[in-house]
Formats: C-alpha cells, sequence, structure tokens
C-alpha cells in the first residue's frame, strides 16, 4: 500500500501542471494566445504553473484582483 501511494503522489506531482499564456508586456494572463489587457497577441508566453496556482488566478480575477506574474529576467 504505502509503494502505491508513493507512486500516486510522484504522478499527481506531474500530471497537475497546467500550461497558460502570459503576456510578457503586463504581466496578465492571456486567454487563447491574446491579452485582453493589451489587446494584442504579440507578447505572450506560454509557461507551466500548479493547476492549483492557476484556479487561485482566476479566483482572483473574478473578484477583480488582478495577478501580474514579472517574466522580465526569463524572457531574456
Amino acid at each position: 500500500m504505502p509503494r502505491k501511494c508513493a507512486i500516486e503522489v510522484a504522478r499527481s506531482g506531474e500530471t497537475r501542471r497546467k500550461i497558460v499564456d502570459v503576456c510578457t508586456g503586463c504581466g496578465v494572463i492571456g486567454s487563447k494566445g491574446w491579452c485582453q489587457k493589451c489587446r494584442s497577441s504579440k507578447s505572450m508566453a506560454n509557461i507551466k504553473i500548479p493547476y492549483a496556482c492557476k484556479l487561485l488566478f482566476q479566483e482572483l480575477q473574478s473578484m477583480n484582483i488582478v495577478p501580474r506574474l514579472d517574466l522580465a529576467r526569463y524572457t531574456e
């Protein structure tokens, strides 16, 4: 039983990642390669974040709190 639990925990850590589009200009999470704030699609980056983090960002956006991701040091 402990072996099966360890395998499931390790496997769930790998599959619980989500690829999201983030605008490198303003740092807002976009939708399908489009930044709603900048109204463009030319500065989008795909990043992997934990699924729980994606859900937290969506919940905050529903309350008009916009989380921003600073990708400047990762995109140079």
